[in-house]
């Protein structure tokens, strides 16, 4: 009796092993038909480059643009990632994401900073200059609110 429960549990873990490389195959296929898409954003790329590795995007809104007009999210059948290269990314206005930035068919739109944690960093505050001095130590300047 102990014989046949190895054998059984043998064989239960062969097939669980065959199934995770099938899956592992199926992703890799769906990648080659380019339904996992990896765009890449950096400081010093260009909007109007292809969002690889080598010519990266600027922004991060571009990024989720290029994903919602190729309709990437629909049947999806692995997940999308966007890499941020480590820098400073200006925002200088709110970067909404709605129901065409959600995954489907249980994958994901992935944004994350490639290069480590808290290494690619959205900035929203803008620098104020033009300071003077005004009267007692206190200091003036111009903003445009």
């Amino acid at each position: 009796m102990l014989k046949t429960r190895t054998r059984r549990a043998g064989a239960l873990a062969l097939a669980v092993v065959m199934s995770a490389g099938a899956l592992a195959a199926m992703s890799r296929s769906a990648e080659a038909a380019g339904g996992c898409r990896t765009f890449w954003v950096a400081p010093d790329g260009h909007d109007g480059a292809p969002g690889t590795k080598k010519a990266p995007f600027k922004t991060v809104q571009h990024a989720r643009d290029v994903i919602r007009a190729k309709d990437l999210t629909r049947n999806m059948k692995c997940d999308v990632t966007v890499n941020l290269e480590a820098g400073e990314y200006p925002v200088t206005s709110t970067i909404e994401l709605d129901d065409r930035d959600s995954g489907s068919n249980g994958h994901q739109v992935v944004y994350r900073s490639a290069d480590g944690p808290g290494k690619a960093n959205l900035v929203g505050a803008e620098e104020v200059t033009g300071w003077e001095p005004y009267q007692d130590g206190i200091y003036k300047t111009k903003i445009d609110t």
